[in-house]
């Protein structure tokens, strides 16, 4: 059992994106639900968003899962039912980039909130 087990209380499922030819030359991209992981969602402290703005990205929220958990950059982490594929305004979270500290106690994923249409 991990150290942080006890603090994840969210459910979140993990969405890989996957390519197929779209027949004109070109590719369409996917995602394919691998699984759900728990984890905390928090948002990102005012530092790291400003940091994330210096260079151009957008950082609203942490979201921190088990060491070992199978999320990576490109991923989207979204509520049980609901499909990242399909538009509407749901909850739905892009990892920008994941980070373990030193002593592997959690995974941190930094993420951008979607706000889809």
């Amino acid at each position: 059992m991990s150290v942080v087990t006890h603090l994840l209380n969210r459910s979140l499922h993990v969405w890989r994106p996957s390519q197929a030819a779209d027949g004109s030359g070109g590719f369409t991209v996917t995602y394919i639900d691998r699984g759900a992981i728990h984890c905390q969602v928090s948002e990102a402290p005012g530092t790291e968003q400003l940091t994330a703005a210096q260079l151009g990205a957008s950082h609203t929220h942490n979201i921190y899962c088990e060491p070992d958990a199978d999320v990576f950059h490109n991923d989207k982490l979204a509520p049980t039912g609901v499909d990242p594929n399909t538009p509407g305004t749901s909850e739905v979270y892009r990892v920008m980039a994941t980070t373990v500290p030193s002593t592997s106690r959690y995974l941190k994923a930094e993420c951008e909130r979607e706000e889809r249409a």
